[in-house]
């Protein structure tokens, strides 16, 4: 039987117990805005531009890229089970030079995008592969790089992404509204409202959009 390394059991447990929380938890209600990201009571954090949810914090400790990949894989934040590692350009549109807080790495240095998503170090692994190499994102400059995918020199982190659906649980963004015709969120002005015929003598309701 295969050994299971200390990080690999640590990811483990955190990921039970994490699926343990959520699975317990009620629907999410607005914590936090920050211009285009919403934080959610459950851990999450939407960012309305991507379409793309976050985890509100990195996996919290050093970790090399095959278990980065391992614990986004299997993070059940939020109730959700379809986590991924994000790819260097989604990483690239978190970054934004007007926003700043300070590392936890012990630096003092600055990390460049929204508070509501809490990165403890700036160096960040993305799901771009070249090889035994994989990307990175640091937030402390907005610049990307590559190393190999067990390299712990530098403070590396994992930060979970999915691509969002809302629904009844997680609401429409402020201005825009569900429209079930093409399953998105839209601004409501372009959301036509509908009204019924009265039912013909088939027995169908018909409906049409009212300008």
């Amino acid at each position: 039987m295969k050994k299971l390394s200390g990080t690999m059991v640590a990811i483990m447990v955190a990921t039970i117990v994490g699926t343990f929380i959520t699975a317990n938890s009620s629907p999410a209600g607005v914590k936090a805005k920050d211009g285009r990201f919403i934080a959610y009571d459950n851990g999450t954090v939407l960012d309305t531009k991507t379409n793309l949810m976050w985890a509100a914090s990195d996996n919290g400790s050093i970790i090399n890229w095959p278990d980065a990949e391992f614990y986004c894989e299997n993070y059940r934040g939020g109730g959700y089970k379809d986590w991924r590692m994000p790819t260097l350009d989604e990483l690239a549109e978190l970054y934004d030079e007007t926003k700043t807080y300070k590392s936890d790495c012990g630096d003092g240095r600055d990390l460049h995008l929204t508070a509501l998503i809490h990165l403890r170090c700036g160096w960040v692994w993305s799901s771009d592969t070249r090889g035994s190499t994989a990307a990175y994102f640091i937030f402390y400059n907005g610049q990307d790089k590559w190393s190999s995918q067990s390299d712990v020199t530098y403070n590396f982190r994992a930060l979970p992404v999915r691509s969002i659906q809302y629904d009844s649980v997680l609401p429409c963004p402020d201005g825009t509204e569900w429209n079930p015709d093409v399953k998105k969120c839209e601004p409501n002005k372009n959301i036509k409202k509908r009204e019924k015929y009265k039912d013909g003598e088939d027995g169908v309701s018909r409906a049409r959009p009212v300008n």
